[in-house]
């Protein structure tokens, strides 16, 4: 079997289309790149530093207006058991 070369007019339509989606991905690129230069990312805002942070925890619990537990007591007030 002799190999066959593509056939001219296939090859230059298909070379063609390679070009054409070429120049779409480019052109795309330039307007994505166009319009995030008119809208850039917004900045995430500074981390608080710790104490800040800690007094707005602290602050954030007091207006609740609850009274907090306190950790490690129980809520009935039992003599301990003798064995």
């Amino acid at each position: 079997m002799r190999p066959r070369l593509a056939d001219p007019e296939l090859s230059l339509a298909m070379t063609w289309i390679w070009i054409g989606v070429l120049l779409a991905a480019l052109v795309a690129y330039g307007i994505f790149r166009w319009w995030r230069r008119g809208h850039p990312r917004k900045q995430p805002p500074a981390p608080l530093s710790y104490s800040a942070e800690l007094s707005q925890r602290l602050q954030k619990n007091m207006n609740k207006g609850t009274k907090r537990r306190r950790r490690g007591k129980t809520a009935k007030k039992k003599p301990p058991r003798r064995p």
